[in-house]
């Protein structure tokens, strides 16, 4: 019998009945995930049963959609006769999208809207999922989680590192000009590194190079360490020499700077 890779053990722990019977069995005990559950499934009411008729497989194996993650964390087993599984394959989600990107900008529950902005995250998602991240970026919906001590704004910003991971991973020329404009906003934080890392070079744009020069001045260092590491990438010769001036000044981002110059040799 040969290794199970790590998704195949989790996809395993997550359809074996008798693991999530033992499973269920211990959180059932434990208040808080019970009251989680419950808040949870009061925010998705209306969105499950929806999801469930999208999905037949769903039902032609007997499972009952509980959480949005359901849709990418399961998959289907098939077994011979003997009990061995002679088939796994991941469940076909895409019929969803184009509702869950219509759900997350109401969603005001965090874990809902946080699997939501996972599960819209792959590029099967793109042409549905980029419009909502590019105004969620600015102006995410008002998300809160009633169980914590956190604040909404801390929720809000969690939900938009999501949202930006993902519009980074999504990222085509189509949107170059969108990008740039949000990684030259510097209200927005530290929230831009994903898009200055993986989501600029996806555009392609001949711009980049001159946006992440400017970068370079950023009051947040983690904002000048992602342009310091995307010029070494794009091998930027006029960044050259700031690179190596960094580099020799020691401090913070020194290391992503000869990280940046190892590129150019």
């Amino acid at each position: 019998m040969r290794w199970k890779s790590h998704r195949e053990m989790v996809e395993w722990i997550l359809n074996d009945p008798g693991i999530q019977a033992e499973r269920a069995a211990a959180l059932a005990a434990d208040p808080e995930h019970v009251e989680r559950e419950r808040l949870y499934a009061e925010a998705a009411a209306d969105l499950l049963p929806q999801l469930q008729s999208l999905i037949p497989e769903f039902d032609a194996h007997g499972f009952q959609i509980r959480h949005v993650s359901d849709l990418t964390q399961r998959a289907i087993f098939v077994k011979d006769a003997s009990g061995e599984v002679v088939e796994r394959r991941q469940i076909d989600y895409r019929p969803a999208i184009p509702l869950l990107a219509q759900w997350l900008p109401k969603v005001t529950y965090y874990p809902l809207a946080s699997d939501i902005a996972h599960v819209l995250s792959p590029v099967a998602a793109r042409k549905y999922s980029v419009p909502v991240f590019l105004e969620l970026t600015r102006n995410p919906p008002p998300v809160d989680h009633p169980q914590s001590d956190w604040g909404m704004a801390h929720w809000q910003t969690q939900l938009r590192e999501t949202i930006c991971s993902g519009l980074a991973k999504q990222a085509t020329p189509a949107v170059a000009d969108e990008l740039i404009d949000l990684v030259r906003d510097q209200s927005l934080g530290d929230l831009r590194v994903s898009l200055i890392g993986t989501g600029l070079p996806k555009t392609k744009d001949p711009r980049m190079p001159e946006v992440l020069m400017e970068l370079l001045s950023d009051p947040s260092e983690r904002i000048q360490a992602a342009a310091l590491l995307a010029l070494g990438k794009l091998r930027h010769e006029p960044a050259r020499t700031h690179l190596e001036a960094v580099a020799a000044a020691g401090g913070e981002l020194a290391p992503y700077a000869k990280r940046a110059l190892k590129r150019f040799t």
